[in-house]
């Protein structure tokens, strides 16, 4: 029973993950994702190489016991659950073996998988400073579910039953945190990339945090001038 869909295709890394992050997340792909207590969590070494803790109900924790982290022990609060913010049980993209791309491992039954690429590439490629680029293509049981996600400078747009009447295109931007204070410089800005770079270190500036401005700056120098980008509350969308 189920659904099945099958995958082609690869999203492919600027550079080849390191040996910790490519053992991680194959580990987060190979275990089941369930809610857990994080006050109860066993230490995770490989949680730790990469500089996680267990998050919110253990949602990167990856150091469950038995096949496929599936043994039930005192921290699992809902065997049947995944932690708030992960779409299923199972997450069936993993990094190839040659460490420069991810790419679907075969899994049956794999649901939601444009929600877990945008997780992966929310909580762990992008914050580890990688860029995405390439297309997976998807085929469901279903001849009318098709579709592609395609990666360019870690932009993901998805489309759905290319080249049809009912095709639909959906862009979803990188998100970067305006990071250093608890209380965010308020910056309203229209116009160009270099607009928006002046008044954020403007803003930081005006606080007296140049060491904040200088590093912000390092960040998204070398971004592109026509690139998109919008101000939501204390998050730019690139």
């Amino acid at each position: 029973m189920g659904y099945t869909t099958d995958f082609e295709g690869a999203i492919l890394f600027d550079r080849p993950l390191s040996q910790s992050h490519y053992n991680y997340l194959c580990m987060f792909s190979d275990t089941r994702r369930m809610q857990r207590d994080p006050e109860k969590l066993p230490d995770d070494p490989v949680c730790e190489a990469v500089g996680l803790l267990p998050g919110e109900q253990g949602q990167y924790f990856v150091g469950g016991l038995g096949v496929y982290g599936q043994d039930k022990d005192s921290s699992i609060i809902n065997y049947n659950r995944p932690p708030e913010g992960q779409p299923s049980l199972w997450c069936g993209w993993k990094p190839t073996g040659n460490r420069d791309a991810i790419s679907w491992d075969g899994t049956q039954k794999f649901y939601s998988y444009v929600e877990w690429m945008l997780y992966i590439r929310d909580h762990f490629l992008h914050p580890w400073g990688y860029v995405l680029s390439g297309e997976i293509s998807w085929q469901g049981e279903d001849p009318e579910d098709k579709g592609i996600i395609l990666a360019n400078n870690s932009v993901l747009t998805i489309i759905v039953n290319p080249n049809e009447e009912e095709e639909t295109i959906t862009r979803y931007p990188v998100t970067f945190l305006i990071e250093g204070v608890s209380e965010k410089p308020s910056v309203v800005i229209g116009g160009d990339i270099y607009q928006l770079i002046r008044a954020i270190i403007a803003a930081w500036i005006e606080r007296g945090r140049e060491d904040i401005a200088i590093e912000y700056e390092n960040r998204i120098r070398d971004v592109e001038p026509e690139i998109f980008f919008t101000i939501t509350g204390d998050y730019i969308e690139l």
